[in-house]
């Protein structure tokens, strides 16, 4: 362990242009991040890369020389005030973003092993950062469990910097759903027995996928796990065959209990999210949008005009489900927002396209499914218009004859 402080052994390490990927969500070493923002005042022309999951305490008045950059929002929305730089990649294309910079990473590890350190509950694209940093500055958290991985870090590439200990730390996640709502009716009808799934962030996914508890032997191809799966796990849902894969964790005891009984394989982003999804069978990728219009493009990042999600891993999963035989698309979303004053199916093109039309199968709210792949433009916009709220279905069923008539004439 450096006998300097955290804060001078990062003034040392940091020049001017360097790039500091810093470990996000349960990966995040809080300790170094304070430490750097105590000497951010000092730094000039540095980037700091939060992801989506980190940094949500950062404060960047004070830090003229330094660019905050994430790849977009999860976990609560940005304060109106941030100047941060939103860069919309899809999670498959971060790593070679980080190629040509002059990196220096920040991140929490488990205690090492064997001369190995796990980096616990979060991967994603630090394995990537690492090969590719001058230097690797971690903190080691005394309680964070050993997952099984295939991307631990040698001890001798690191420096410790902080010790620190989140035993202190829990997240209590409610009991999984009731499999008889709306929402999880419809993904109970949708998911085989035997299928392999990607399992989505947020409130709305949580809800639907109580609907798989029915369901035997379903293999997990992740990126991001939530105590839902820990929960599907103890219902007998997963296949105990096989560790769930993911590239990120998150929650309280629950998953890292669940995690480090050897349950979870954590993997680098590529591996995740990248071509090795491609043919696989049976696959069912199952995620939240923001929007979806009626040519049936999905936004899961803006809303309102404010950027308040990300691309994420959708993009990824959405075009090897919709390829896959047997497998499926499925974006959930409630109908409405704002009390039921604005519906989040829109007539137009949604604020942003996160995934293009061409790889969504299956839409959902609480009003029912559209199963979009395959039908004409008629077809498939009067198809998600009845599962619109009630309120708006003959606004959007008029607009959608009007829009295909004027194409039709055309021809």
């Amino acid at each position: 362990m450096s006998r300097l402080s955290s804060a001078r052994r990062l003034q040392l390490a940091l020049t001017s242009g360097t790039t500091i990927v810093v470990g996000g969500g349960e990966g995040e070493p809080r300790k170094l991040v304070r430490a750097l923002r105590e000497i951010c005042c000092s730094l000039s022309a540095v980037e700091v890369v939060f992801g989506i999951h980190g940094g949500a305490d950062w404060d960047e008045h004070g830090c003229p020389g330094t660019t905050v950059l994430r790849f977009g929002w999860f976990g609560q929305p940005p304060r109106a005030e941030r100047r941060d730089v939103i860069v919309r990649l899809a999670y498959s294309q971060i790593p070679q973003f980080l190629d040509g910079r002059d990196i220096v990473v920040l991140a929490k590890v488990s205690p090492p092993r064997n001369g190995l350190h796990s980096l616990s509950m979060t991967a994603e694209y630090l394995p990537a950062a690492i090969d590719k940093a001058r230097t690797t500055l971690v903190e080691v958290d005394e309680a964070a469990p050993w997952v099984t991985t295939t991307c631990a870090v040698s001890a001798d590439v690191v420096e410790v910097m902080e010790r620190a200990s989140s035993s202190d730390v829990d997240v209590t996640a409610p009991p999984l759903g009731d499999a008889s709502g709306p929402l999880a009716s419809i993904v109970e009808r949708t998911v085989p027995d035997g299928a392999i799934v990607q399992l989505g962030l947020g409130r709305i996914i949580d809800n639907a996928l109580a609907g798989l508890r029915p369901r035997r032997g379903l293999r997990v191809r992740s990126g991001s796990l939530s105590t839902v799966a820990a929960q599907l796990w103890a219902c007998g849902v997963l296949d105990t065959d096989h560790p769930a894969t993911a590239t990120a964790l998150f929650g309280g005891s629950e998953v890292r209990e669940w995690a480090s009984r050897g349950n979870v394989l954590l993997e680098r982003v590529e591996a995740t999210h990248s071509d090795s999804l491609v043919g696989l069978v049976g696959f069912h990728s199952i995620n939240a949008a923001v929007q979806v219009d009626l040519a049936g493009n999905i936004n899961t990042e803006m809303a309102g005009g404010r950027y308040v999600g990300a691309m994420g891993g959708a993009p990824d999963f959405a075009a090897a489900a919709v390829r896959s035989p047997g497998g499926q698309s499925v974006f959930v979303l409630p109908s409405t927002a704002h009390t039921d004053r604005v519906s989040r199916i829109v007539p137009r093109p949604v604020e942003l396209t996160t995934v293009t039309a061409s790889d969504v199968s299956l839409v959902i709210t609480e009003w029912g499914s559209a199963q979009v792949n395959g039908l004409g433009l008629r077809e498939r916009a009067h198809a998600l218009a009845v599962i619109a709220h009630p309120q708006f279905r003959a606004e959007l069923l008029d607009h959608a004859d009007r829009v295909v008539d004027r194409i039709e004439d055309r021809r």
